[in-house]
Parts: structure tokens; C-alpha cells; sequence
């Protein structure tokens, strides 16, 4: 039971890690296209 559980939790780990990892590429395709680079990034 114990397994399963564990299971499930890094099941959800990963699938949030990918959530934030498609918000994050939508956050610099706006940055770019705003001011033709990403935050951060020198000019």
C-alpha cells in the first residue's frame, strides 16, 4: 500500500513539474515576443 502511494505522489511530482515547465516556455515566448529577448538575458 505504502508503494502505491509513493507511486501516486511522484506520478503527481512529475506531472506538476510539467505544468510549471509548459507555464515557464509560455512565460519567455511572451518575453521574447514583448521585447525580442528573455529575461535576464543580455543585450
Amino acid at each position: 500500500m505504502m508503494r502505491e502511494e509513493l507511486k501516486r505522489c511522484a506520478d503527481e511530482i512529475a506531472s506538476v513539474d510539467m505544468s510549471m515547465q509548459t507555464i515557464r516556455d509560455f512565460i519567455r515566448e511572451g518575453e521574447v515576443e514583448n521585447t525580442g529577448r528573455v529575461q535576464g538575458e543580455t543585450p
